[in-house]
């Protein structure tokens, strides 16, 4: 059974289901029901059937892959002085690797874009630790999830739902499935979890104001939750293994950090009688900040260089050496964006790239010709399609779980690797 790569729960594909070239042609006849899914499927289609979307490019004139990189490489070597900064939006093991290991040739800073919610989640487990389990021990496992959060956290994961409900076969042991929606959730979300047989309580509630709430439920004897009228503190109260689902991309208030820290260190005290677990799901940016942290001993934000005896030298400043903030400084460092996603964040449209390694020059609409960079990097060189031209892999949401997406349209496009081996200075052209 093959698996889905185009968001980070890498859902499994029903057998009828499959990356196949006619499925990316014709995506709405045989995807499953899931925007992204499809969004993701009808651009790629849209790239392949327009060659500009993925010409070379120096200063926005189609130039030959050679003319490209030749003209990056000379960018490089002349401003070898000047900070360089290694960003976009990475979502593969593979590309993860490559940078990491052109940051360290080049002593470049190196931070994804959108990689706050990474960094929230972190600092709040590095001062507290945390108690949790993967996304399929609590499938099969927990009597009772509290979902915080909003309905944005649905269309970034369309089918979280579906990977939350028990199956029907549950070989460990039986479970009930009990949700209780809490933070500003609409009926259609609402409905769609109905639709999955959960039983579904919803609290309409700030979520900044979890934390609190969960504080002043625990306070109370335990005559007291059985005297009380709301269903979900009685669920709470009788549940043996309690689970508190968030993701920290959607908790849309200043000091996230502090909220998750205050949730888990209230899932620990909870842990003296029952099993209460914390299930953070990561963004697509946790696929690199495990190679990182498995290759460097930290996730992201650094400096890497190699000092003259061999030893590996990391500058970690993770409040100093944030994207969006060292690629508007003036002087600018070079920016070399890397994207290794077909729909990728806004935030890459509007920062300047000199370098640009993506699948494609930009998104492209389908109703015009092309949709240009908000700003058009300087040089565009075209890497082959991760999950579609090449061997992918991925961590899932919980990132306990990598799966390794096959190929099905192998061509002759250079990887990410490959292009920026071929640009780092002192390579031979």
């Amino acid at each position: 059974m093959s698996q889905c790569c185009f968001c980070n729960l890498l859902c499994e594909l029903p057998d009828e289901v499959s990356h196949s070239e006619n499925e990316y042609l014709t995506p709405a006849k045989t995807s499953i029901e899931c925007h992204l899914r499809n969004e993701s499927l009808a651009q790629i289609a849209l790239q392949l059937s327009q060659k500009d979307a993925r010409q070379p490019r120096i200063d926005g004139s189609p130039v030959s892959m050679d003319q490209a990189i030749a003209a990056a490489k000379k960018l490089l070597t002349a401003k070898q002085e000047a900070a360089l900064l290694v960003t976009g939006d990475i979502r593969t093991v593979e590309t993860s690797r490559a940078v990491l290991a052109f940051a360290l040739k080049n002593n470049a800073i190196l931070d994804p874009f959108g990689s706050d919610p990474a960094f929230a989640q972190i600092h709040a487990t590095q001062r507290g630790g945390m108690m949790s389990a993967s996304l399929s021990e609590v499938r099969f496992r927990s009597d009772c999830i509290v979902l915080v959060g909003n309905d944005d956290l649905i269309r970034s994961m369309p089918r979280l739902p579906n990977l939350l409900a028990s199956p029907q076969c549950q070989p460990l042991r039986e479970t009930t499935n009990r949700i209780v929606l809490m933070g500003r959730w609409t009926s259609e979300s609402i409905n769609m979890f109905r639709s999955l047989d959960f039983e579904v309580q919803a609290v309409q509630m700030d979520p900044s104001d979890f934390p609190k709430a969960v504080r002043d439920w625990s306070k109370l004897s335990v005559e007291e939750r059985n005297q009380s009228a709301s269903l979900v503190s009685k669920w709470m109260a009788a549940s043996e293994y309690l689970t508190i689902v968030w993701a920290p991309s959607n908790l849309p208030f200043v000091e996230v950090d502090l909220w998750i820290e205050r949730v888990q260190g209230w899932i620990a005290e909870q842990n003296t009688n029952r099993r209460v677990v914390g299930l953070s799901l990561a963004g697509a940016y946790q696929t690199f900040q495990q190679v990182a942290t498995w290759t460097t001993g930290f996730p992201g934000r650094m400096r890497l260089e190699c000092t003259p005896d061999g030893e590996l030298a990391v500058d970690y400043q993770p409040n100093r050496f944030r994207a969006e903030a060292i690629a508007s400084l003036s002087p600018r460092p070079i920016v070399i964006q890397v994207n290794d996603t077909v729909l990728h964040s806004s935030i890459c449209n509007s920062i300047e790239a000199d370098v640009l390694i993506g699948p494609a020059w930009s998104p492209v609409d389908g109703n015009a010709d092309s949709k240009e960079q908000t700003v058009a990097p300087k040089i565009f060189l075209p890497c082959a399609l991760p999950g579609y031209e090449i061997v992918s892999q991925l961590f899932r949401a919980d990132s306990v779980y990598s799966v390794k997406i096959e190929p099905t349209k192998p061509t002759g496009i250079p990887t990410v690797a490959d292009l920026l081996q071929a640009i780092s200075p002192g390579a031979p052209l």
